[in-house]
């Protein structure tokens, strides 16, 4: 089975093209460098599919520039390469150092959050639930009010994880900004029962209604009308 994470899954492209353009300022502001048509040529490797190329040039790009903002696209999108070839512990390599980059950067806040997230979604992806965890978390205390995906994310694999109280806890903040989102309400209604909380059932008819195949399995299952 393929290892694809989508990017829309998890990158908002005024980040990515407001930090290619720092990139391409950089690197455009560097005398007798190369590196602009590298870039260039890996975006195209890329984006036509030849993602090995890509990984090439990025590293190319690595091995020639410094560590500095010049090299966050490198790694991030030698990351989603390496995605694409179904190699995500290459990624969350990748990942980590675009990570260790940007932390020391000032009013970078927004991006760095966005590389957790990328991160925390590669080790859900494998099934490191505490990993993934620890940055949907690190996502949420850098930046609590804008954070749903978070929190949504990490209801799920504390879920999973049989922290079914924290569970819950994430789901109703997230349900406190959003009732539009069945997953959410499968999540609580599930940690619910777990706790023997008969109102988990109410939650389940809620992710049924809006369409949750798993929520109306589980109550058909059970023998419960989740259409009332």
């Amino acid at each position: 089975m393929k290892l694809k994470i989508s990017s829309s899954a998890f990158m908002r492209t005024s980040l990515f093209v407001n930090l290619l353009f720092l990139s391409v300022v950089y690197l455009c502001c560097a005398s007798d460098s190369e590196l602009p048509e590298l870039e260039e040529r890996a975006l195209k490797y890329f984006n036509s599919g030849q993602y090995q190329q890509a990984i090439d040039i990025y590293s190319r790009i690595i091995t020639i520039n410094s560590e500095d903002i010049a090299d966050l696209v490198a790694y991030i999108k030698r990351a989603e390469a390496y995605l694409e070839l179904e190699n995500p512990n290459a990624a969350i390599k990748d990942y980590t150092k675009a990570i260790e980059l940007i932390t020391p950067l000032k009013d970078f806040d927004e991006y760095h959050a966005d590389f957790l997230f990328r991160r925390g979604l590669v080790y859900d992806s494998l099934g490191n639930l505490l990993k993934a965890v620890e940055d949907y978390s690190k996502v949420i205390e850098m930046n609590p009010d804008d954070a749903l995906r978070a929190y949504n994310n990490r209801a799920v694999a504390l879920s999973k994880l049989g922290k079914h109280k924290e569970a819950i806890k994430d789901c109703n903040h997230y349900i406190s900004r959003d009732q539009k989102w069945a997953v959410i309400y499968y999540v609580r209604g599930v940690s619910k029962i777990e706790l023997k909380d008969k109102s988990g059932i109410d939650d389940l008819k809620i992710a049924a209604r809006m369409g949750h195949r798993y929520a109306q399995s589980t109550l058909i299952q059970a023998g419960i009308n989740w259409k009332k």
